[in-house]
């Protein structure tokens, strides 16, 4: 299992190393990953349980899924989902498919460059990333990807 501070480590690097260090601290206000040993059952953030792929990845880590949470629980963006979509260059597996998306530095790097797109498209005054650990049937681990956004009123 990856540790839980893995991505903020590599992406904390990606600001150093990758030529972002220009960029104000205050701007990279929460990027976190968590494990989701301690979930009985891993849920959206809608509350809903994940369903279970039609296929499972032969190894991982996958990205499994993307979210968008809007943040409080509850509150109905402004904008169509696919403001965001746009934005979120990240994409998932389609198990339906059999096609699975590796988590690797360059999905870590993805998610840093969503991170930054997000935050300077102006309409959000908060902004986290988390990302969970899923595992499948025959043990390989996927990535569950939540953006959790906060707009401006």
């Amino acid at each position: 299992m990856t540790a839980p501070l893995s991505l903020r480590t590599a992406l904390l690097s990606a600001l150093v190393v990758g030529g972002f260090a220009g960029l104000q601290a205050q701007t990279l206000k929460t990027l976190t990953a968590v494990s989701q040993e301690s979930l009985a059952e891993p849920r959206l953030c809608g509350g809903n349980p994940i369903v279970k792929p039609a296929s499972l990845p032969s190894s991982g880590p996958v990205v499994f899924l993307i979210e968008i949470c809007m943040e409080p629980v509850g509150y109905q963006s402004r904008f169509s989902p696919e403001k965001y979509l746009h934005l979120i260059h990240l994409r998932p597996s389609k198990p339906t498919q059999g096609e699975w998306v590796p988590f690797d530095e360059s999905a870590e790097r993805v998610i840093f460059e969503d991170y930054r797109r997000l935050l300077g498209d102006g309409a959000l005054t908060a902004l986290s990333i988390d990302v969970r650990d899923y595992r499948f049937a025959n043990g390989a681990v996927g990535k569950v990807v939540s953006y959790h956004l906060t707009e401006r009123h």
